[in-house]
């Protein structure tokens, strides 16, 4: 154990050799009682020693699939579940740069507490950052209609996670790290909110780099009602707003269990005031530059969560079409129906989740090369045994480098002296990206940024080298993106 004076208190963390953690820190007040669907409210201050030592409460969830074999999950469910946790090698003055983890979820699953950043920090010297913010019908349903308190309420994750980065700005100091180097990076969902936040004006300045592993596109749909869903979901008519606030959050979790709401994150006007894209290219060359990139069997993971009916799959297909070609996304659909004639829905339905990626990786990159703050992509192809193949999620212990031991996870990939290798490398060129803006120099090949005329990526593989054009003027096409 080791005891730190902060600006805020004493506060007690672990502490081994080259680490310390310090664990379930409070970054707002807890959104609960009269705050629940409210803006995060800032931290009480604690009197006495505050103690960092366990892992904090995780937001109401969907339990995970048990064939995944997480691994142990820590912390309780509950509202009250604004922490973070943080991975230093040490508490001092040493201005290290910060990586703050924004995990995935699907906006609805997942916490900080479900990645460990003590091999990155120890081995790296980084002060990694993992950070909770509220999920599903908690986070991202639109409860506007209960009144003006509750106007950006489809997008409370979001505020949640810029409220957590005001605390790093404010605090990161105490813990060994540098406000002024702070790093976003996140995979699936939390990679979706590393593209959003660029788009969220409360967010400039709070981050200078940014890393989106296998992140979508957060579109400008109109949020639906959350109210008139839950109320009718639970047979309400009347003062609907008030049973909605009073009733146990273990309710609201099963209603949406029970598919009476889904996560609607959006482009809201309010707290995200326009796509991703715009925002990098309005930036310029001062935005944040940006590595971004997916992997090779992304749907093998996810494309089962969709079932298998025909009638379902061509609907989610038509849905996903409008994020993967933005202005023809008829012509992504006939690309699909041709490339895949013979294939069944399911496996039709996987490329979908990969070209849904995909499409986004490109485009970011590209629009951030062309702004000036530089863009990088990879093709994560490292090769494995396991079925699923290199699916989603398969760069997380990579990037973790939980290969060199002492950390738990969710593994795709054999625990072996190869994988070891190659995630040492890809570990430390992600933090020779969040020190100098540049992925080179971390022993990785020489890695372009992706601009139009070679649109090279980075094929991190077995024996990682670079490709230019590696999905090709069809591919491009059926995106909407051309030459």
């Amino acid at each position: 154990m080791t005891i730190i004076q902060t600006r805020l208190g004493a506060v007690e963390g672990n502490s081994t050799e080259g680490l310390q953690t310090y664990l379930g820190l409070p970054f707002a007040a807890p959104p609960i009682n009269d705050q629940r669907w409210k803006s995060p409210q800032p931290a009480a201050p604690w009197t006495g020693t505050f103690d960092a030592t366990q892992y904090p409460n995780r937001c109401y969830q969907n339990p995970y699939d048990e064939v995944l074999g997480f691994g142990e999950v820590h912390g309780e469910e509950s509202e009250d579940c604004l922490y973070l946790n943080i991975y230093t090698p040490a508490a001092d003055n040493k201005r290290r740069p910060v990586l703050c983890w924004i995990h995935g979820g699907a906006y609805f699953q997942g916490a900080a507490s479900d990645y460990d950043g003590s091999v990155i920090a120890r081995e790296q010297d980084v002060v990694v950052v993992a950070i909770n913010y509220r999920l599903g019908v908690f986070g991202f349903c639109n409860m506007s209609a209960l009144g003006p308190d509750y106007a950006g309420s489809v997008n409370r994750g979001f505020e949640d996670q810029i409220a957590a980065l005001r605390w790093i700005r404010d605090n990161i100091t105490d813990y060994g790290g540098d406000p002024n180097c702070v790093t976003i990076w996140g995979e699936s969902a939390g990679a979706g909110s590393v593209l959003a936040l660029q788009g969220a004006p409360a967010a400039d300045g709070l981050y200078h780099r940014s890393i989106a592993f296998s992140g979508g596109h957060t579109g400008s749909h109109p949020p639906p009602d959350g109210v008139a869903l839950l109320g009718a979901h639970f047979g309400k008519t009347e003062n609907v707003g008030e049973a909605l606030l009073a009733m146990p959050a273990e309710q609201l979790k099963a209603a949406q269990m029970q598919g009476a709401v889904q996560p609607t994150p959006c482009v809201d006007g309010q707290t995200i005031t326009r796509s991703g894209l715009e925002a990098i290219a309005g930036k310029g060359a001062d935005g944040p530059p940006l590595i971004i990139g997916c992997c090779r069997d992304e749907g093998t993971f996810l494309g089962p969560m969709v079932g298998t009916d025909p009638k379902v799959l061509a609907m989610v297909q038509g849905l996903y079409a409008v994020a993967i070609n933005l202005d023809a996304p008829g012509d992504y659909l006939a690309f699909l129906e041709e490339q895949y004639a013979d294939a069944e829905p399911s496996t039709k339905m996987e490329r979908t989740w990969f070209h849904l990626f995909r499409s986004e990786t490109l485009r970011a990159a590209e629009t951030a090369t062309t702004a000036g703050a530089g863009g990088w992509v990879y093709n994560f192809e490292v090769p494995t045994d396991n079925p699923l193949g290199i699916t989603h999620g398969s760069d997380i212990p990579f990037t973790f480098n939980h290969f060199a031991g002492g950390a738990s996870g969710l593994f795709f990939h054999e625990q072996n002296d190869a994988n070891r290798a190659l995630a040492d490398i890809w570990s430390a060129s992600m933090v020779q990206f969040a020190r100098t803006g540049d992925p080179n120099g971390a022993g990785l090949p020489a890695w372009p940024s992706y601009e139009k005329r070679e649109r090279n990526c980075l094929i991190f593989d077995a024996e990682p080298h670079i490709a230019p054009d590696p999905d090709g003027p069809v591919v491009r096409k059926a995106y909407g993106i051309e030459s």
